[in-house]
């Protein structure tokens, strides 16, 4: 007896790039920046709005400079950071009453 397999058609379903942000560029872009901060597409787009994130403009290109970046987070030292040195950095800079408490 043959089996039917259905025929697939339709358009390919996007999935989320989990690429991670490459070190030999000098910009991240915001969305890189937000996911190095744990922040979503939106929330990374809102914060550098507001200023919180450095930004650069070209044309209609939204970059973030890594050198001003990592500045702002109290990084120094090489343009290069591995997540371990940057949960560091965020834990230095996140003021004591946002953490949580341990009940």
């Amino acid at each position: 007896m043959a089996t039917i397999t259905p025929e697939v058609t339709g358009r390919k379903r996007r999935t989320r790039s989990t690429k991670k942000p490459r070190s030999d560029r000098f910009v991240y872009s915001v969305v890189e920046a937000g996911q190095l901060l744990g922040l979503g597409r939106n929330a990374a787009y809102a914060a550098a709005a507001r200023g919180d994130i450095p930004t650069l403009r070209m044309g209609r290109l939204l970059l973030v400079p890594k050198i001003p970046f990592h500045r702002m987070l109290g990084m120094t030292g090489s343009l290069t950071t591995t997540p371990a040195e940057m949960t560091d950095a965020c834990a230095k800079i996140i003021p004591a009453g946002l953490k949580e408490e341990n009940v």
